[in-house]
């Protein structure tokens, strides 16, 4: 049972020729094959890797012990986790104390919204980007007694904007069966919390959504570059400034589709892929005809007889 180190193999006399497995435990001549120890202990240190990123020998991460930091936590890398294998009993509240209190509220949070990112299929990169949102709010304190699950819901559509992945706060709720008004609510009340000068702007979530909607809708490429180039415009002018944003991308469509003379796209296709009524669409399509000329691309000044008032 213990590590044994011999120069010279005991059967043949060869010499440089013993070889020493640790994965097998075994001790063996490599010139004769006799195997002179079969049950030998590994004393090399016993590094471990926590890294996501890459694992195998040769990337080694000198932690003994504990698992990986939580970055999104505050310090606890003296605290004590008790294992257990469901949530009940002492030893699972005891396991939530050894957090501390500032970590509690968080943990739980972020709990719940790795479920809502698994159901709406989320990137990891958008994730992360709610946590750190999330921990903002949590640190506010301005938000107590709200709905966890309406302030994450709101956080998620949030995180959505700023990493450039557009997902219609109507898509978020329906698929996480919450009250609009309520996640809405959330959101005004956040945004001076969470939104900064950094955040990515509003032309960047629509031309999203109108690329989203296009391809769903089956549209040609033509059609689809004429929508972004409409809806960039529309945003640039804030012709229609205050709608949301996929309000302003079925009106891009829509417009474009019109120039394009394409009756195969209804309005009832519009409405069915981008959760937007008609008559919201039809709104602000109105609008957006009225300055026609202003927002129109310049390779498709010739097809302005097409567009009319509904």
């Amino acid at each position: 049972m213990i590590t044994i180190t011999i120069d010279r193999c005991p059967n043949c006399r060869a010499e440089s020729s013993i070889l020493t497995d640790f994965t097998s435990g075994q001790v063996a001549c490599s010139n004769c094959g006799i195997v002179l120890d079969d049950r030998i202990i590994d004393e090399t240190s016993e590094w471990r890797n926590f890294s996501g990123d890459a694992s195998g020998s040769g990337s080694a991460d000198p932690n003994r012990v504990g698992g990986p930091i939580n970055p999104f936590l505050d310090d606890n890398s003296l605290s004590t986790a008790i294992s257990t294998k469901n949530n009940t009993g002492t030893l699972s509240r005891w396991k939530f104390r050894s957090l501390g209190s500032g970590n509690r509220s968080l943990m739980r949070g972020f709990k719940k919204l790795e479920d809502f990112s698994f159901k709406l299929d989320l990137h990891n990169i958008i994730v992360d980007k709610s946590k750190d949102t999330l921990k903002k709010i949590e640190e506010s304190k301005k938000l107590k007694g709200r709905s966890l699950d309406c302030v994450l819901a709101a956080v998620i559509f949030h995180a959505c904007r700023q990493c450039q992945a557009p997902r219609t706060i109507k898509e978020i709720i329906s698929t996480l069966n919450l009250n609009k008004k309520d996640v809405s609510r959330c959101y005004n009340s956040i945004k001076k919390i969470i939104c900064t000068p950094n955040d990515v702007p509003i032309i960047n979530s629509t031309i999203g959504l109108v690329s989203t909607y296009c391809n769903k809708l089956e549209v040609t490429n033509e059609i689809k570059k004429a929508s972004i180039d409409i809806a960039e415009e529309v945003c640039k002018r804030e012709i229609i400034a205050g709608r949301n944003p996929s309000t302003v991308a079925t009106a891009a469509i829509t417009f474009a589709l019109r120039l394009y003379d394409n009756v195969k796209t209804s309005k009832r296709d519009i409405a069915e892929i981008s959760k937007v009524t008609e008559n919201t669409t039809n709104s602000a399509y109105t609008l957006l005809a009225e300055h026609k000329i202003d927002i129109c691309p310049k390779y498709l000044v010739k097809f302005l007889d097409r567009i009319k008032n509904n």
